[in-house]
């Protein structure tokens, strides 16, 4: 017990008087811009498109590799890479004829990574650890306000139109599924539908599950895949991953709710419940709540009011 107390009070004058005190931030501050873009544009190409950019870099040697990415939002369109020359300055035009579509303020980010850079380079930038502090590479800047359009206002709009249109209609048709079997199966649950002689009646149950409610989400499922093929809104591509998952969320919870409406009728599932076809079931969860925050962050990025569907 003495040897105990001893040691904490040798623990307790530590802390009081031999700790140190915290060592300050030792992470250089990020460095200034080292890119400057002038201008930034798309001008069409085919279904594609040119974008054509202009700037300088006065601080980066001769041969540094800097890797563009063009941008909508957090979503990264293409990337490719540019040499800097003895100018230090350049006026690029690069061609992309597969990205096809329309998307409003696209903008461009630079980045510069030390450890992609020839060691003659490294070493440049390292005799200059004010303008390149190497504890902070990569080095980025994106160019906000050099923000510009893939497409004209009228092709954008009109554009917007018939996606959200789309999507409004694929949301309603996905839900009302939802809602159906939820109905159904409180009705199986409670004895007021499904019923064969005072039984539940499982045939007639499979048949609605698979007419009323698993056949509608095959033909949305295949509606979803051509019409994704065909839009030209190049955005659009994280909104048909939000439908895919509230779709594939709505198969799945049939499979998975009607098995357990026959356990807690005290019945075997039937086979069919474990064996989807020709359906996609694929989707990161089911449950109610993902459901929901899914469909959520669909109409906030569609301009949905959230309240309409279903009406």
């Amino acid at each position: 017990m003495i040897a105990r107390v001893g040691l904490v009070l040798l623990v307790a004058a530590f802390l009081l008087v031999g700790t140190p005190a915290p060592a300050q931030d030792d992470i250089p501050t990020p460095p200034k811009a080292i890119i400057e873009l002038t201008t930034a544009k798309g001008t069409p190409l085919g279904q594609g498109w040119v974008i054509e950019f202009s700037g300088k870099a006065p601080l980066l040697p001769e041969g540094t590799i800097v890797e563009f990415a063009l941008f909508w939002g957090t979503h990264s369109l293409r990337t490719f890479e540019l040499t800097i020359d003895g100018s230090r300055r350049f006026n690029e035009k690069r061609e992309f004829s597969d990205l096809v579509g329309f998307a409003a303020e696209v903008f461009l980010r630079a980045k510069i990574d030390f450890l992609r850079q020839p060691r003659e380079i490294q070493e440049k930038m390292e005799k200059d650890p004010e303008s390149f502090p190497i504890e902070r590479s990569p080095w980025s800047s994106k160019f906000y306000p050099q923000r510009f359009p893939l497409g004209t206002p009228a092709e954008l709009d009109s554009q917007n139109d018939l996606v959200k249109a789309f999507f409004l209609d694929s949301l309603n048709r996905a839900l009302a599924g939802e809602k159906a079997f939820s109905s159904a199966r409180v009705g199986a649950e409670d004895g007021s539908r499904f019923q064969n002689s005072g039984e539940f009646d499982t045939a007639a149950w499979q048949h609605f599950v698979e007419k009323e409610v698993r056949d509608p989400l095959r033909a949305l499922q295949r509606e979803q895949r051509s019409e994704q093929a065909g839009v030209r809104i190049i955005p659009h591509e994280r909104d048909f991953k939000y439908l895919n998952e509230i779709i594939n969320a709505v198969a799945l919870r049939s499979y998975e709710r009607s098995r357990s409406l026959y356990q807690k009728l005290g019945l075997s599932p039937d086979p069919g419940d474990f064996s989807p076809k020709e359906i996609d079931i694929d989707c990161k969860r089911s449950n109610s709540q993902y459901l929901l925050t899914t469909t959520e962050r669909l109409c906030k990025s569609q301009n949905i009011d959230i309240a309409t569907l279903g009406g």
